[in-house]
């Protein structure tokens, strides 16, 4: 068996339905008496009455965010969390207000109490980003990770179907990339393997059956597992390529991931031993992963190719250029600019991923 190592996690999570109302329990297990509420869309109703739980200990709430944490946005709230001089970040919703929650921490060195609403997963990694002048600049700092995550299936019945595939999709591609990183391990492949499993079987219920409350336990379960296998392996070709494209274009996150998902899987499996077959198996027995993915992303209503997204062709050799440098040694396979400026064309016309 092959030698790992296992870093541990100063992180408590807490599932169940109702789990939500437990916020000022934990907030004051923390030690926190001034409390920045950060969320926005359709999370606000859940964060107005979140905030209202917390009663003297909410000492502020900030009420807008934006995906990819544009750079003016993060000014603002930091402006907020000074003015106001938090103790801790409560975030509610996706990974956007999660994002711009971990800014604040980063820059106050303060802990978060995240209770997601998607299953983006980003409650449950030290990374931490932000875009200025259409890039994306992306770094690590262990005070950003969460240290109370609430996962309530309560939260997402509202999550919009198309939202709930997209983070689904995002989710998923956590744990790809958690089984096939760099420095995945026998314990990042197993968490992402069950992550695969329970996703591929539970999104389209959560889709068509949004207030299934099981299904919706299930899939923040899921998402749980693909984020903790992520958080060790880290970002690759395939999250590196996502967020090239989305600082540069805006494109939703979850969407990217659909798209391109399915190629870099192609790409990457002849380089990682087990990858194709594993994966496949865990989507339910099939022997072509990258093709099942492309048929569970139409599925669920996702784009099918990145000319669908409105990324224009022209813009391809630029982000070819960018992921080579964001990905440098972190891809199991060496990749060229050109070789992911192919891989790029493929999906920007939607054709079969074994084209790459």
């Amino acid at each position: 068996m092959e030698g790992f190592s296992v870093d541990g996690r100063a992180q408590r999570v807490v599932f169940g339905a109702g789990a939500a109302r437990s916020v000022p329990r934990e907030v004051a297990g923390l030690g926190a008496c001034r409390v920045l509420v950060v969320s926005g869309g359709s999370a606000l109703p859940l964060a107005k009455s979140i905030a209202t739980d917390l009663g003297d200990l909410a000492a502020a709430e900030f009420g807008e965010v934006r995906q990819h944490v544009p750079e003016p946005l993060a000014v603002a709230v930091c402006e907020v969390a000074a003015e106001h001089e938090i103790d801790a970040v409560v975030t509610v919703g996706g990974g956007s207000a999660v994002g711009l929650g971990k800014v604040v921490a980063h820059t106050m060195r303060v802990p978060v109490v995240a209770v997601p609403t998607t299953y983006a997963g980003s409650e449950l990694t030290d990374v931490w980003g932000m875009t200025s002048n259409g890039t994306k600049r992306i770094e690590t700092d262990p005070q950003v990770l969460p240290r109370v995550v609430i996962y309530d299936p309560e939260t997402a019945v509202d999550l919009p179907a198309r939202a709930t595939a997209s983070t689904g999709f995002n989710a998923l591609a956590h744990a790809v990339e958690g089984f096939y990183g760099i420095r995945s391990t026998p314990l990042t492949r197993l968490h992402a393997l069950e992550a695969i499993r329970v996703l591929a079987a539970v999104l389209p219920v959560c889709v068509d059956e949004p207030a299934d409350l099981d299904a919706r336990a299930r899939a923040f379960y899921g998402a749980y597992l693909a984020g903790l296998a992520f958080s060790v392996t880290g970002s690759a070709l395939h999250h590196k390529l996502c967020h090239v494209l989305g600082g540069s274009h805006a494109v939703v996150h979850g969407e990217v991931n659909a798209v391109l998902l399915p190629y870099v899987l192609a790409f990457n499996a002849p380089a990682v031993g087990g990858l194709d077959d594993g994966v496949a198996a865990a989507l339910g027995g099939h022997t072509d992963a990258a093709q099942v993915l492309r048929r569970l992303a139409r599925e669920l209503n996702l784009p099918a190719s990145l000319a669908e997204l409105g990324i224009p062709e022209a813009d391809l050799d630029l982000a070819a250029e960018r992921a080579t440098v964001a990905v440098g040694a972190q891809n199991p396979r060496p990749a060229s600019p050109g070789e992911i400026r192919e891989l790029l064309a493929c999906a920007h016309a939607g054709l079969e991923p074994h084209s790459v």
